[in-house]
């Protein structure tokens, strides 16, 4: 006999027993696919806000602008697959951070 921890182990575990075996490995399956989406989302904002923005600080160049370009390859180079240069760009300028200032170059505000 098991003993279980808690009132969600126990639970748990009567629903994965009742469960055929097919659907309980499609159920297991979407289950592990969805907890890796939500660890790699987690392990993407490891620094949240502040981390993309200094980041962004990083791929501007001396003279102010940012590109798509140099904050590809700054996330890159920090690691980051996600979030991508344009989701990043075009977050900022919806929240007032950036200003376009020629089809490939963006200003700080």
């Amino acid at each position: 006999m098991k003993l279980f921890e808690s009132p969600d182990e126990l639970s748990e575990a009567v629903a994965r027993s009742n469960l055929p075996d097919g659907i309980a490995q499609e159920v297991e399956s979407r289950l592990a696919s969805q907890q890796a989406k939500a660890e790699s989302k987690a392990n993407m904002s490891r620094g949240g806000a502040e981390a993309i923005r200094r980041i962004m600080r990083q791929a501007t160049s001396s003279d102010g602008t940012l590109t798509v370009e140099s904050l590809s390859q700054e996330l890159l180079k920090e690691g980051y697959d996600e979030p991508t240069a344009e989701r990043v760009i075009g977050g900022a300028e919806l929240d007032g951070v950036l200003i376009r200032n020629s089809p490939t170059s963006w200003a700080w505000l």
